[in-house]
């Protein structure tokens, strides 16, 4: 991959991504990105000719068990080392911003 990634399309993928980025930043995210791709098109140089295509993993049957809703009656002992709870739910920070 010889050709930089502009500026455009960085702040584009930090759009996608969420994350703010500063006029700073954006070069050296641009060079990561562009050392990172160089890396993944070396895959195109291997000869996989003789490789059949993988149709799938699944070898057994599932697993799962039926979504049944339960009661707990031991909620203290599970919330015991919750770093914060409310009630009997655990409470986690808010992750994304409206």
């Amino acid at each position: 991959m010889k050709e930089k990634i502009s500026k455009k399309q960085i702040e584009y993928i930090a759009k996608l991504t969420g994350l703010r980025i500063d006029n700073k930043e954006i070069d050296s995210f641009s060079k990561e990105l562009k050392s990172i791709l160089e890396y993944v098109s070396t895959l195109h140089e291997l000869d996989t000719e003789s490789i059949e295509p993988l149709s799938g993993l699944k070898t057994h049957k599932n697993a799962w068990r039926d979504d049944t809703p339960g009661t707990e009656e031991n909620t203290g002992t599970i919330l015991r080392n919750a770093p914060e709870k409310e009630k009997h739910y655990f409470k986690v920070p808010k992750i994304k911003e409206d």
